[in-house]
């Protein structure tokens, strides 16, 4: 059995006996007792443990939150793609208004609408086959043919201002074709600034509301025998 350590008894003499040091170290001895000591590293310990506990539920409370605004942006998408499931459209080739469409139903629309594109490109002679517009100007990308000569093709482009009442500005772009390596469009081009009168060669503007004439010019020297 293991004996008892005794308590540690103090003299009047010892104290006495004792520069500052000492009695320092013999009252901390006599004060910190080993149960103060235990608590201490446990006071410690706990504290470290609350601190490594609250750094980790700020980190799940962050990862709950992104979680949570991506459901939400998930569910405002689904909800918008609801909405978009059906839309009112107004065909551009119908009388009447098509009400409400399906997106099956609308993709069903744009064919027709390529359709009946194609079908005035065959009565006319001309398509758009390019678009684009930013805030200044409308960009149209024109392809016009003969319907007299067989692959005789003009390219030009057509530019229109955004402002009210614009002029529009005519660019032959087929001409582009005598700088090129394409023989064909080089053979084509050479034909047409034999055929073309001199300002359908050049830059040129005209006001908005003669664009149906300058379409019968166009066409009338692209067709003629």
């Amino acid at each position: 059995m293991t004996p008892k350590k005794q308590a540690t008894v103090v003299m009047e003499q010892n104290i006495l006996n004792s520069d500052n040091e000492q009695l320092v170290e013999l009252i901390n001895s006599l004060v910190n007792t080993k149960q103060d000591e235990l608590f201490t590293k446990y006071k410690a310990k706990a504290e470290s443990q609350l601190e490594s506990d609250h750094e980790l539920i700020e980190s799940l409370q962050a990862e709950l939150k992104a979680k949570d605004d991506k459901i939400e942006a998930l569910l405002e998408e689904l909800s918008s793609l609801k909405q978009d499931s059906s839309m009112e459209f107004a065909s551009p080739i119908r009388k009447k208004a098509s009400g409400r469409l399906s997106q099956d139903e609308l993709a069903k629309e744009r064919q027709n609408i390529c359709f009946t594109l194609d079908m005035i490109e065959l009565l006319t002679g001309v398509k758009v086959i390019n678009f684009e517009n930013n805030s200044e100007e409308y960009i149209f990308d024109i392809k016009q043919s003969s319907s007299v000569r067989s692959g005789l093709t003009m390219y030009y482009q057509l530019v229109l201002a955004s402002s009210p009442n614009p002029e529009i500005n005519y660019i032959p772009t087929f001409l582009d074709a005598l700088e090129g390596e394409e023989v064909e469009d080089y053979e084509n081009a050479k034909i047409l600034q034999k055929l073309l009168p001199d300002y359908l060669c050049e830059n040129l503007s005209f006001p908005f509301d003669t664009l149906a004439q300058f379409y019968g010019k166009v066409n009338r020297a692209l067709n003629r025998k």
